[in-house]
Order: C-alpha cells, then sequence, then structure tokens
C-alpha cells in the first residue's frame, strides 16, 4: 500500500479550505504545470485531485486534444470536482473516485502530477515510484509539495515571520497550523526534501521550481489560515488539548482580518515546490 489517510477530513469548511487554498496557489502552479511542458494534446493523471483545481487547470492548458483524469479516494470530494467541472466547457475532462492503490488505467499519460499530495505520505518515495508507472516512456512526472522554511531552522532568530508588519495574531495562528500539521504527521517540509524523494524512487534528479504565495490583507489569506486550522482542530485537541481550547475559531477570521487591515500588513504561506523530471521506461 503507498496511499496514507487524509486527515483533514472533506466536510463543508474542508471542501472550502481547498477550493481557497487552489486560487491562492494558482499562478504559482500554472507556471510549474508549464515549466513542466504541459501543453496542448497532452494526457493526464491528476492523483488526489481534491476539488479538481489542478485537474481543471491542466485542462485549460492542454485543450480539448488534451485527455485530463483527476482521481481521489474521497468518493464525495470526486462528486465536488465533478460538479464544479460541469460548470467549464471541458468535455475532455473527466473524475474517477480512486486511490493510486487501486486505480488502474488502459493507456499510459503523457504528465503524471500531484499537488500536496506527497505531504500525506508515509512512504513518499514508493508514492511517486508507483504513480510514475503510470506515465509514457518519455513523459513526466511532477509534484508539487509545500516547504515550511521555519520547519527546517532549528535556530529562532533565523525564521521569518509570516506577515510583514509582523501581525501577531497572524503569525501566532501560522504557527499552530504548522503545529497542528506536525501532529497529524503531515510532512509540511517536504517540498524542500523532493530530490532525494525522487531518486530514492529510482527516477533520475527532478528540476525544480519554488513559487512563494503573497498577499496583502484583503486577500483571502486570513480565511485560508483560519480554516486550515479549524481541518486541523482534531488533531490539537488531541495532542494539544489546552492550546486548542484558547483558539477561539469561531471568531478568528474576524479578528484576524481587522489585525492585518490596521497595520497593512504583507502576508505569505508556505512555499510551493515543483519537482519535475522525465520518466524513461
Amino acid at each position: 500500500m503507498t496511499t496514507s489517510t487524509y486527515v483533514l477530513g472533506h466536510d463543508p469548511y474542508e471542501i472550502r479550505r481547498l477550493t481557497i487554498q487552489s486560487q491562492v496557489f494558482a499562478g504559482g502552479t500554472e507556471r510549474i504545470l508549464r515549466a513542466a511542458g504541459l501543453g496542448a494534446g497532452h494526457s493526464v493523471l491528476d492523483i488526489g485531485t481534491g476539488a479538481g483545481d489542478v485537474a481543471m487547470m491542466a485542462a485549460e492548458l492542454t485543450g480539448v486534444t488534451g485527455d485530463v483524469l483527476g482521481i481521489d479516494q474521497s468518493p464525495a470530494i470526486v462528486d465536488v470536482a465533478r460538479e464544479r467541472a460541469g460548470r467549464t466547457r471541458h468535455p475532455h475532462l473527466r473524475f474517477q473516485a480512486a486511490s493510486l492503490d487501486s486505480f488502474s488505467a488502459s493507456a499510459s499519460f503523457d504528465l503524471v502530477v500531484g499537488r500536496y499530495v506527497l505531504v500525506h505520505q508515509q512512504d513518499p518515495a514508493a508514492f511517486v515510484r508507483q504513480a510514475a508507472k503510470f506515465v509514457r516512456p518519455g513523459g513526466a512526472i511532477l509534484f508539487i509539495e509545500p516547504n515550511v522554511a521555519e520547519l527546517t531552522r532549528p535556530d529562532e532568530a533565523l525564521r521569518e515571520t509570516w506577515s510583514n508588519p509582523p501581525v501577531t495574531l497572524y503569525d501566532e495562528t501560522a504557527k499552530q497550523v504548522v503545529l497542528g500539521f506536525s501532529l497529524a504527521g503531515v510532512a509540511l517540509s517536504c517540498g524542500g526534501r523532493l530530490v532525494d524523494v525522487f531518486q530514492a524512487a529510482g527516477l533520475s534528479e527532478p528540476s525544480l521550481l519554488c513559487e512563494m504565495p503573497m498577499a496583502g490583507p484583503q486577500s483571502d489569506f486570513a480565511e485560508l489560515m483560519t480554516l486550515t486550522l479549524r481541518s486541523l482542530l482534531p488533531a490539537l485537541e488531541h495532542h494539544a488539548a489546552e492550546l486548542a481550547a484558547d483558539i477561539e475559531i469561531e471568531t478568528l477570521h474576524t479578528r484576524l482580518r481587522n489585525a492585518l487591515l490596521a497595520t497593512r500588513s504583507q502576508l505569505r504561506f508556505a512555499d510551493l515546490v515543483g519537482a519535475w523530471t522525465t520518466v524513461t521506461g
């Protein structure tokens, strides 16, 4: 088995979080997809498609001569992806409820892609190795994963704030998010070691591109932080009940937005790292 449990669930708040996160990552994701060579007429497999945002972007880039299939192990989230895709004009875009372990295909793909997928795997290299089996010879495999610098910098003095001018509430919320992911077993530093993961999977050294999402106080970043923390509350309540009790999640979005607007702060989110390589056979 290569897949792990998706710890954030799929309730309406989480689906909303996935949608906003995809909007935040849209520009960086498109640049990474283009850099990896995705273009008109290509066939694409999007693993862990979630609400379908990467698959829909791939459908835009491949055009009507392409073929895009998004898979996810949650039938509920696949239904959401299908409903959203139904509002687009992409007859070449399909979705299927399947994990990587249960998926089978009669043909291989020009590009196999996953975004924010390896972070949830107990064995990322095994997952990449399994995914590469669906790439046609000469095609490419691409994973787009987060990298939170704080997790790789042991010296507190070297750690960056998430807002500038600093807003304590936003920075503390970001730290709680990082802690929640860590307690839930999600590897937010995965994007910083993709070279090792690809080579451990038996693939050649990947090309890399890093994008840093940034925005102002009127952006969706405050809501994204709030929804992410909401999805992580079960992990915090289980491992750090006292901290979870102090969060006051129902008012957090409003308090964050007011604090950010008052300081006109510039915000950042986790770095987005794309790694891709050609599969020779």
